[in-house]
């Protein structure tokens, strides 16, 4: 959606009033369905005539200009700015209570919210006053769910002010300091790819490679971190890039590259698998009684630095660092087996492994190494285990399929285990699920192409039967590859 602003939508309704002679609701009403047309969002802006001088009578934006005279006044003193910052805090967290938020947050951000927060931030740390810092950062991470916030975040030079904090404030002599600014600079980054080059300019990725490969990160800043990692690999502004940045980092993939010889790829595979040792002797201690670590927290962690992971690993060479660097690909596929047996419940876990697998078994390195872990038995217990989860289903699919490509002895083993018998069940039970199916078809393409055993099992269980099926009830989707599906099983009518 593209932003408005309040003014670009109070001259919309002048124009309309002055120029067409619309009484004020008819221009208001037109207004609003001129700019949804045109795919504005309009968040936050007040229809109403004047809406702009309406907002600066908003309670957020009386409590930020309040702090802005405060930071500029001659006489303030640490007290006087902390209960500003505090009158600006309580004024965004109430209107989290109410309808307009939204409103509420765009009002104090037009009033130079963000800027006055940062004049407090200086302050304190001229004053050496860490409550006042934490506090006003407390309340910049609040304003900062306001997009027009996060505009004023970037022409601050937010990110070279984060930035220059986590060099201060180092974990773990200063985890909770770490954390928040972690979180902040991830928030920050929300449809800001100004803001996303920023902190690649300023060296956050090497700071997050520190952070990740520490041994005593605590868990809310490995979480922050890896906030971070997604949000500068998300492309989510669709404003137009300056040319310079767009030269200088360019899109996701070349972000990634980036990251990656700062050290975060390797930073979070090394977390993972410390996070993954922590986890399994906190699950044998709280078995024995003696627990003292959160064993959800912990998979929280995981799951975060699996999503990481899994946007960062856009290209071969950081995938074969999975097998030849770290050998993570047993540690993945036996969480998978540990939830597939019953023992643990931990659907968002699994379901971050599930994503980064498929993230990665493109790549031949990782493919092989699957293939030597036993993935075929794993997908087959998992098949029974989730029979009724069509994203799970379809994600063990779209791996198996990565893995039999040009791989007949892999498609063979897992003929030979049964598996088959699974795809036929989820093709009765799943056949109104447009893509389970066409997945369930390139996987039967990628099986059977090169191997003459398979082609066989399949057309003796019938399997040109329900491809058919498939082809029939989901033309649009399904028609193309299941044609090609019939054809590499040796149909010879595949049309």
């Amino acid at each position: 959606m593209k932003k408005l602003t309040q003014e670009q939508f109070d001259a919309a309704v002048d124009d309309m009033m002055d120029g067409l002679g619309l009484e004020p609701e008819e221009a208001i009403e037109s207004a609003v369905e001129e700019f949804e047309m045109q795919g504005y969002t309009l968040d936050g802006i007040i229809k109403e005539v004047g809406g702009a001088n309406k907002l600066k009578e908003l309670p957020t934006a009386v409590a930020a200009e309040a702090l802005k005279e405060e930071t500029a006044r001659e006489g303030r003193t640490v007290d006087s700015v902390r209960t500003s910052v505090l009158g600006l805090k309580s004024a965004l967290d109430e209107a989290a209570s109410g309808d307009n938020e939204s409103q509420l947050l765009l009002a104090s951000a037009k009033s130079d919210g963000v800027e006055s927060l940062f004049s407090a931030c200086d302050f304190a740390e001229a004053k050496e006053d860490k409550e006042l810092l934490v506090t006003s950062l407390e309340t910049l991470k609040r304003q900062l769910e306001s997009d027009c916030a996060r505009d004023h975040f970037v022409e601050s030079e937010g990110p070279r002010r984060m930035v220059r904090l986590l060099e201060t404030w180092k974990a773990p002599e200063d985890e909770a300091g770490a954390a928040l600014v972690l979180k902040i600079s991830a928030l920050s980054m929300k449809e800001q790819e100004e803001g996303k080059c920023g902190y690649m300019s300023e060296g956050l990725p090497t700071v997050l490679a520190s952070y990740l490969e520490g041994e005593s990160t605590e868990a809310k800043t490995l979480e922050a971190c890896c906030s971070c990692v997604q949000g500068i690999l998300t492309t989510d502004d669709t404003r137009p890039t300056p040319l310079a940045l767009e030269a200088q980092f360019g899109g996701e993939f070349m972000k990634a590259l980036s990251m990656d010889k700062d050290g975060v790829a390797v930073g979070l595979m090394v977390s993972f698998r410390r996070r993954l040792q922590r986890l399994g002797a906190a699950a044998t201690a709280t078995d024995q009684g003696t627990g003292a670590v959160d064993v959800s927290e912990e998979r929280g962690v995981l799951r975060d630095l699996a999503v990481a992971l899994r946007k960062i690993s856009l290209n071969d060479d950081i995938c074969k660092k999975f097998v030849e660097e770290h050998d993570l690909i047993p540690a993945f596929l036996s969480i998978l087996k540990t939830t597939a047996q019953g023992k643990v419940k931990a659907k968002d876990l699994t379901m971050s492994i599930l994503a980064l697998l498929k993230q990665i078994s493109a790549c031949d390195t990782v493919k092989k190494n699957l293939v030597e872990s036993e993935a075929i038995e794993i997908a087959i217990e998992m098949f029974d285990e989730y029979e009724d989860n069509t994203i799970v289903i379809q994600s063990l699919l779209y791996i198996l399929t990565n893995i039999t490509l040009r791989n007949p002895d892999v498609a063979e083993h897992f003929a030979d285990s049964g598996g088959f018998d699974f795809v036929l069940k989820f093709i009765a039970r799943y056949l109104d699920k447009p893509k389970l199916m066409k997945q369930v078809c390139m996987f039967l393409r990628t099986a059977a192409v090169r191997s003459d055993k398979v082609k066989t099992l399949l057309r003796k269980a019938e399997m040109e039967k329900h491809v058919r099926a498939i082809q029939s009830q989901h033309q649009k989707t399904c028609s193309d590859v299941a044609s090609a599906a019939l054809r590499d099983m040796g149909i010879d009518n595949y049309n």
